[in-house]
């Protein structure tokens, strides 16, 4: 077994606009919908950062501004993990 198989492979950040964050406090996930995409996107309730993940989004909704998002897989509709664009950051 070589040491490639042994590392999990990460879906990379994409930099994305939030257009409308829906809590659904009786579902098991909140719905997300991002400017660059006519698809409904899942935030997991059972994430550990759940909470932080949500007021980020929120965030980037009021102010209009890019967020970084990682998805579980590539073409998927969950949300892993969330987080600030750096300042003149690429991806």
């Amino acid at each position: 077994m070589s040491v490639q198989n042994n590392i999990r492979y990460q879906v990379p950040f994409q930099k994305l606009h939030v257009a409308k964050v829906l809590e659904r406090p009786g579902e098991k996930y909140s719905t997300v919908v991002f400017l660059e995409s006519s698809r409904f996107y899942r935030l997991p309730h059972r994430i550990p950062r759940y909470k932080f993940f949500l007021q980020l989004l929120k965030e980037s909704e009021k102010e209009k501004s890019p967020i970084c998002i990682r998805f579980t897989k590539v073409n998927g509709d969950t949300i892993e993990s969330v987080r600030k664009v750096a300042p003149n950051q690429i991806l």
